[in-house]
């Protein structure tokens, strides 16, 4: 829901979104006004033209749609091929009433992992990850599941979740899940985000304490 339209995201096509202003107060007759706002040129993913035996990722896996401060954006995370040391993590947002996607200043992805790389320098094997599935929070950072470019045979497989500033690319807290998929949806265990680093700040229900009232002095 935003600015009174009902928006549906399909990740390799665009947005449909439905305007409930146009619908007239007490009567059922008047039918909704859908729409269709299309991806970025050049960001449509057109599966049927695709081979049929070309392996293909979900969508979620590189691009994510949300809204921050009263804007939508869309995020995609660039792969060009043959140059993995080159992945960009891209950014647009939408404007509503023209109904383009207006694009932001992108960034290497290297310039986020650089911020973390250095607190796992005990596990070598993490420092050639890149990013999956990333999510785009109401605040405006960005999550995303970090998993090893080339992994390797073993029981236990370690992924990283981190959450960036993407301002200022900074790290706000990062944690690890182990044995998780990074090609498939990821279901996080219930106690992640209390045993992530930094630990989050518990909310504090006690209420303000009350200002004591000078006492005025009498001559």
């Amino acid at each position: 829901m935003f600015e009174s339209k009902v928006f549906w995201a399909d990740l390799s096509r665009g947005l449909a979104y439905c305007d409930l202003r146009l619908r007239g107060r007490g009567n059922s007759a008047v039918q909704f006004d859908f729409g269709f706002i299309e991806l970025p040129y050049g960001y449509e993913i057109l599966f049927k033209d695709l081979p049929v035996h070309e392996l293909t990722e979900p969508p979620e896996m590189n691009r994510t749609i949300g809204c921050v401060g009263g804007c939508i954006k869309f995020i995609c995370i660039d792969r060009p091929r043959g140059h993995p040391c080159n992945v960009m993590v891209r950014a647009w947002t939408l404007d509503l009433d023209r109904k383009e996607w207006k694009a932001e200043k992108g960034f290497l992805w290297k310039e986020l992992w650089e911020q973390v790389a250095f607190m796992f320098t005990d596990h070598a094997e993490l420092w050639d990850v890149e990013p999956r599935y990333p999510v785009l929070m109401p605040d405006g950072t960005l999550c995303l599941m970090l998993g090893e470019m080339r992994p390797r045979r073993r029981e236990e497989v370690d992924c990283i979740v981190c959450r960036f500033d993407m301002r200022s690319k900074r790290p706000l807290w990062h944690g690890t899940v182990v044995d998780y998929h990074i090609m498939w949806p990821v279901i996080l265990p219930g106690n992640f985000f209390t045993k992530c680093y930094p630990p989050p700040c518990p909310r504090e229900n006690k209420l303000p304490a009350r200002k004591r009232r000078r006492q005025q002095s009498i001559d």
